[in-house]
């Protein structure tokens, strides 16, 4: 029984670390979906063409790990390009200045603020729906003004994201793992 459990573990394991090459990336948050194709190309880097609708990727495509890399650089290109307007009009409305945004693939986080104001966004707010992506924008902005998560935080924030706390539960329920 102990030898099942374990091989059971074990697989489990092996599956959640798989990537699986996706085909189509469903990018809500901006309402776009992307076509990914693949080329085979007998190479050690992976190229990568870009136009509204469709990504090429040319190169050693059987290499899944250097395929996410690729993908994640390109999906953070393309969050810092979408977000930082929406950013800049949020914290206008909030009177508040923000440092530097910095767009990473935190495992465990949608975003944060530091103390000398930077804020920090997951690419993955990419594929959650345009009101989550806002939700954790103004959230971060909202840090500026408050340091902490006070009612004053709260209710501050609740000024601009009317339904905070409903899709900070549902935020909190999303697997950042399982977005692609």
């Amino acid at each position: 029984m102990f030898n099942f459990l374990f091989r059971l573990k074990r697989q489990q394991l092996a599956n959640k670390r798989r990537f699986v090459l996706p085909q189509i990336l469903n990018l809500s948050a901006i309402n776009r979906s992307i076509k990914v194709i693949y080329f085979y190309k007998n190479e050690s880097k992976i190229k990568i063409e870009y136009d509204k609708n469709e990504i090429r990727l040319y190169g050693n495509i059987s290499d899944h790990k250097l395929v996410k890399i690729t993908l994640d650089k390109f999906l953070k290109q393309l969050a810092k390009e979408h977000f930082t307007p929406i950013l800049e009009q949020a914290a206008k409305e909030l009177g508040v200045s923000f440092n530097r945004l910095s767009i990473r693939g935190q495992k465990t986080r949608w975003g944060s603020c530091s103390s000398k104001g930077n804020i920090n966004l997951n690419f993955k707010l990419l594929f959650v729906s345009p009101e989550q992506m806002n939700y954790v924008i103004y959230h971060e902005l909202v840090h500026l003004l408050h340091f902490n998560h006070s009612k004053l935080f709260w209710n501050t924030l609740a000024n601009y994201i009317p339904d905070a706390k409903k899709i900070a539960y549902q935020m909190r329920r999303i697997r950042l793992d399982s977005l692609y």
